[in-house]
């Protein structure tokens, strides 16, 4: 019956990335698959929910911190945060730096927004359409924003990801935040040295366009709409709970919708959960954020956990773990991959005492 059910699963995966349909279909074919298994193992409908459930709960906080932070990018672009920071890089930008200051550009956007795929939608398509203008190769152009646009996915205070594998993890987000920083501050100066020295060998010419304009004249651009970020990094450096730092991000971005970009309180609404829609075709590559931009990510997290939630209570995973496990004894715990850490709802089940220096099993705090 396990490998009936897994293969269900994985073929549903595959099917969907070459058909192009959401991942999300194939996860619920995955937990339909999943729970059927676990109903004719347990004789129990009510069981398999409760198994469900034991897997959602404790990730109930990280759902609403997807959805603030869904709030939060929607909020800042409308307040004009992310287009007053592009507003002043864009006349540092010259033909000789272009790479190197479109790596940074791209990597403090990503900090201040802590999301990859966001910031190479907006960020980072305005430094292509840039490189275009200024007749500078789109391909390495590319490379440098999507670079770090990463960057801030992980070292970001708002970062989803981190955010969750913290909490999943049962480890401190700030601990892990300043872990992740240092690990990456070599890779990150080396970086910038190579595409410092690489600037002037890129083939560029010519301005980078009038974005600077536009963007002044879609938006009421100050370092008054710089706030926000500055409340945020500050709350974070004093590291206080997550959920204070969003709701102060989101708090002070409304009066700079209102009294400074001139909307109403129904266009703060509706930004915060459709996400920001530029007027002007000109900046429309800023659009996007808002409640609804998170939905993907809040049911494909809702139905992975509750994933967790069967697999603790069932051996469906147990002959994967059998076999993983005799993998990390031939070869090494980082050859088994999951063989040295193999986890179980709350608890991280490590190999037994003799197989590696007596690493016993560590329970979640």
């Amino acid at each position: 019956m396990e490998p009936v059910t897994l293969g269900i699963f994985c073929a549903a995966l595959v099917g969907a990335i070459f058909t192009g349909v959401p991942t999300v279909c194939a996860l619920l074919v995955g937990l339909a698959a999943f729970c059927i298994y676990a109903w004719r193992w347990s004789g129990s409908v009510r069981r398999v929910a409760r198994m469900c459930w034991e897997g959602i709960a404790p990730i109930a906080k990280i759902l609403g911190m997807l959805a603030l932070i869904g709030v939060l990018t929607g909020l800042w672009r409308a307040a004009g945060v992310i287009p007053a920071i592009v507003y002043y890089a864009v006349p540092l930008i010259s033909p000789g730096v272009f790479l190197f200051a479109t790596f940074l550009l791209n990597c403090l956007v990503s900090v201040l927004t802590g999301t990859s795929f966001g910031t190479a939608a907006t960020v980072g398509f305005i430094c292509i359409s840039m490189a275009g203008a200024m007749g500078a190769p789109l391909f390495a152009a590319g490379g440098a924003a999507l670079s770090w646009a990463f960057f801030g996915d992980r070292c970001s205070p708002i970062s989803t990801s981190a955010l969750l594998v913290a909490d999943l993890t049962g480890t401190d987000f700030y601990n892990n935040l300043k872990r992740m920083v240092k690990s990456a501050a070599v890779p990150f100066v080396l970086t910038c040295a190579a595409y410092f020295a690489l600037g002037p060998l890129i083939p560029a010419s010519g301005e980078a366009g009038d974005m600077a304009a536009s963007l002044a004249s879609a938006f009421a651009v100050g370092p008054v709409v710089l706030l926000p970020p500055v409340i945020v990094f500050a709350l974070a450096l004093m590291r206080v709970d997550i959920l204070v730092v969003i709701g102060a991000g989101i708090a002070s971005s409304v009066p700079l919708c209102l009294m400074v970009q001139d909307m109403t309180m129904a266009d703060v609404a509706r930004t915060a959960i459709l996400g920001y829609a530029a007027s002007l075709p000109q900046v429309r590559a800023l659009s996007g954020g808002g409640l609804v931009s998170m939905l993907d990510a809040v049911r494909i997290v809702c139905i992975t956990s509750a994933y967790a939630g069967i697999f603790k209570e069932t051996p469906l995973l147990a002959g994967i773990d059998s076999v993983v496990r005799r993998m990390s004894r031939r070869l090494s715990p980082y050859g088994g991959y999951a063989g040295d850490v193999c986890v179980y709802g709350d608890y991280f089940l490590q190999p037994d005492a003799g197989d590696y220096a007596g690493a016993p099993a560590v329970q979640r705090s």
